[in-house]
């Protein structure tokens, strides 16, 4: 009976050695692998942190637009203000529907798909300031909070921030 041995000039390589090789690429390509769905991952994450931030930075610049433009606004309460033009017409509504609804609207309709978790709009008497604060939230639970004072013009016959 022969034994089986390798000799010391034979070239190749054994089903061990191939099977070890192998092994250690699965490893490296698994290792990639892990890499690359971390990436894909902190990427969605950023992106979606960036729409809210985005979004955030639209409402405020719509409801100070507003602001600057009106002639009068009125304060209902912490979560809803209306501003009216010259000849008393109403020229926004903006209004939080509060945790239930968790939507902040201007005339009625959603501003944005994220979710409000926080409104707040506060006056001081006497001046024609309005600090507005809230929060965005998306559905990957990431927020973004925004607080701003917005300034009315001060046209001819201004009077200050009103509250009803």
């Amino acid at each position: 009976m022969k034994l089986l041995y390798r000799k010391r000039d034979q070239r190749g390589v054994t089903i061990t050695e191939l099977m070890m090789a192998m092994f250690a690429s699965f490893i490296v390509v698994m290792g990639l692998g892990k890499l690359v769905m971390l990436n894909q991952q902190t990427f969605s994450s950023n992106q979606g942190k960036a729409d809210t931030q985005s979004n955030s930075s639209l409402i405020l610049s719509q409801m100070s637009k507003s602001i600057r433009e009106s002639d009068r606004i009125v304060v209902t309460n912490t979560g809803r203000f209306t501003t009216f033009d010259a000849g008393g017409n109403i020229l926004d509504t903006f209004q939080w529907t509060g945790l239930a609804g968790r939507s902040l609207q201007r005339d009625g309709e959603d501003m944005t798909a994220d979710a409000c978790t926080f409104f707040s709009v506060t006056t001081d008497a006497d001046t024609l300031m309005l600090t507005l604060e809230f929060e965005l939230q998306d559905d990957e639970q990431s927020s973004t909070r925004v607080l701003s004072q917005v300034g009315r013009r001060a046209g001819q016959g201004a009077a200050p921030v009103g509250s009803s």
